[in-house]
């Protein structure tokens, strides 16, 4: 092997070995001995309680309070004892104690999480650096937090009625850690769906056949708990309880479109709908549609049974007159004061936007629609039937929009603007109408850097833009010049 070769081979040696280096350092393990968490009235180590998640090893700890405080203690490896170390910031939690040097034996700090079952992901991120004149490194720990959930059923009743939809509370814990679908299950004897209102755990349950049946209701919860041997269980103990499922004391009549937009044109003409046959409904009436069953109840729509149909449905036309949600309660079918029926739709508004509001990062809400190539924002639109939308930003691949929170009343998008984009508008279209609302593109305006202007203090001049930090200057300063320099 000549001169040359040999060369080669130790630069690659030591390039192998300065990468390896750096691997190491960007270890955690390789600046600290021990990392403790003290969080409740219990201490977990990175030593001790550690579990694979992922292909890595996290720290795992249990909590019972989703805004826990936790005291965070760094012991550094005796090689690292003259380390400077600093905690990145971060939206899982806030700082509530700096961090503090205690004589060289560990960094300590305190911290309170913001919402646990919330954050995915969680971490401490640390910048670290051997010496105060070194670069600086980021350094991650990872955490894995376990809670105990639990969900209690305790139905006041064993009665349930075939087409009607009965609410139940129930009992936990911790219901930001129970996961919600708020969809129905389809296809089971008693079908059931999960909810939350006002700070409370619903269940919601519509049997669909007559008898003794069995509710199973299996619950997930967000963030789990760890068995005897420390694997993570998301699956909450199956809720089980029998009901006695009987006919309805009023005929449930099942209406096609579970959607009624209120308008104009729906009061004047009414709007065609499909009705469940029964022998007591009588075509050729108009029967009122109430929310209530005893007489004297306020008129929210009309129904007109026209003709029946082949496939055991009656085609009927009704007349909104007032606004009504499902979760309000049932609607009474009734002739003259008599409920003869109950049903359940909406009747809610025509879609209207009354305002849009634009969220840029680190900003607040603002109605200010300019936005800029290239930026991450978030667009609030509120109005009225927002619900029944379908609403597109032009020329925004579908991959730059992300759907967040959908209501009746709010609709929050969460938008990336591509940097090559070329229009000065992105119009709001609700399918192929637009809406009139648009985003306003604005241009960059990237002020120019002072490489015309120079300054003399003393010795030599300088270019303004090339002076980047502060200067020592060993000399008394008598003048200082400043010189412009055409372009």
């Amino acid at each position: 092997m000549n001169i040359t070769a040999k060369f080669f081979l130790v630069l690659l040696l030591s390039g192998f070995a300065s990468v390896s280096s750096w691997a190491q350092s960007n270890d955690i393990r390789s600046w600290f001995s021990d990392v403790a968490l003290l969080i409740d009235t219990s201490t977990f180590s990175l030593n001790h309680n550690t579990i694979p998640v992922n292909g890595e090893n996290q720290l795992y700890f249990r909590y019972d309070n989703n805004q826990s405080v936790c005291e965070v203690k760094l012991f550094p490896l005796p090689e690292r004892q003259k380390m400077v170390v600093r905690v990145l910031e971060s939206g899982d939690y806030q700082m509530i104690d700096s961090l503090v040097n205690m004589n060289g034996q560990y960094f300590r700090f305190k911290v309170k999480f913001n919402n646990i079952p919330a954050s995915q992901f969680l971490q401490f991120t640390f910048g670290v650096k051997a010496q105060a004149d070194s670069s600086e490194r980021l350094v991650s720990l990872h955490l894995f937090p376990n809670t105990n959930t639990f969900v209690k059923f305790y139905p006041g009743t064993d009665e349930l009625f075939i087409g009607e939809e009965k609410i139940f509370e129930l009992s936990t814990n911790n219901m930001a850690n129970v996961r919600l679908t708020n969809e129905w299950t389809s296809g089971l004897d008693i079908d059931y769906m999960l909810d939350e209102q006002y700070g409370q755990l619903r269940l919601h349950l519509l049997p669909h056949n007559l008898g003794k049946r069995r509710l199973q209701v299996a619950l997930q919860t967000v963030k789990p708990f760890l068995d005897s041997a420390l694997h993570p269980i998301y699956a909450l103990p199956l809720i089980q309880q029998d009901f006695n499922v009987k006919t309805s004391r009023l005929a449930f009549l099942n209406i096609d479109k579970k959607e009624i937009t209120l308008d104009d044109n729906s009061q004047k003409n009414g709007i065609e709908v499909q009705v469940d046959d029964n022998r007591a409904l009588v075509i050729g009436k108009t029967y009122r549609i109430e929310e209530q069953e005893n007489p004297g109840g306020a008129l929210i729509a009309e129904l007109y049974t026209r003709n029946n149909l082949a496939n055991n449905r009656v085609l009927c036309v009704i007349r909104p007159y007032y606004y009504h949600r499902q979760s309000e309660g049932y609607l009474y079918i009734k002739d003259g004061d008599d409920a003869r029926f109950i049903t359940n739709i909406n009747i809610t508004p025509k879609t209207a936007i009354k305002k849009i509001t634009v969220l840029h990062e680190g900003g607040d809400w603002t109605d200010n629609l300019g936005v800029y190539p290239g930026e991450n924002i978030t667009v609030k639109i509120e109005g009225e039937g927002l619900h029944k939308a379908k609403f597109s930003f032009e020329d925004l691949p579908t991959t730059a929009i992300d759907s967040a929170i959908m209501g009746e009343n709010m609709i929050i998008y969460k938008l990336s603007i591509p940097l090559t984009f070329s229009k000065k508008r992105i119009s709001i279209y609700n399918y192929a109408d637009n809406t009139g609302f648009a985003l306003n593109v604005k241009e960059y305006q990237v002020p120019r850097p002072f490489d015309y202007l120079q300054v003399n203090y003393g010795d030599i001049d300088r270019t303004v833009s090339s002076l980047k930090s502060p200067v020592l200057y060993p000399h008394a300063i008598t003048d200082i010049t400043f010189d412009y320099i055409p372009r």
